[in-house]
């Protein structure tokens, strides 16, 4: 499993996640998610949108995550809190399951961490990555 500082964040999505910490400091329930990105802003590398590897996990990103230990496959879109949306598959990088993906890429493993379980999923495909597709303004 990759550690944070093998982690590749974009430029502008660390610009936009450490607004959305000013807006959401006071939301204890999102403390341990917001630690979590907060952590992997301050070691992962950062490049800009431009140099990002398409392989990897960005903000508005389509990936398909399978459960290790179930095995299921789940094809989901990581999104800003305002656009979360489960009946689309479209998770909050402020839920556990989005805060522990941002930033690994294609291949990878992470381990999500919920109330009370720990599950390890791997990143099986990037199926759409807005600076891969030219799509700067996501």
């Amino acid at each position: 499993m990759k550690g944070h500082n093998n982690l590749i964040i974009t430029t502008l999505d660390k610009k936009r996640l450490m607004s959305l910490f000013k807006l959401n400091n006071n939301n204890t329930s999102l403390w341990e998610n917001v630690r979590l990105i907060a952590e992997k802003l301050g070691t992962a590398k950062t490049v800009s949108s431009k140099k990002v590897p398409s392989s990897v996990i960005t903000m508005n990103s389509r990936v398909e995550i399978r459960n290790v230990s179930q095995g299921k496959a789940l094809s989901i879109e990581l999104v800003y809190p305002d656009a979360a949306d489960a009946v689309n598959h479209k998770i909050s990088v402020l839920s556990p399951l989005g805060a522990a993906m941002l930033g690994y890429s294609q291949g990878d493993e992470f381990v999500w961490t919920g109330k009370s379980i720990k599950s390890r999923f791997i990143i099986e495909k990037v199926l759409y990555q807005p600076e891969a597709a030219g799509d700067y303004h996501l």
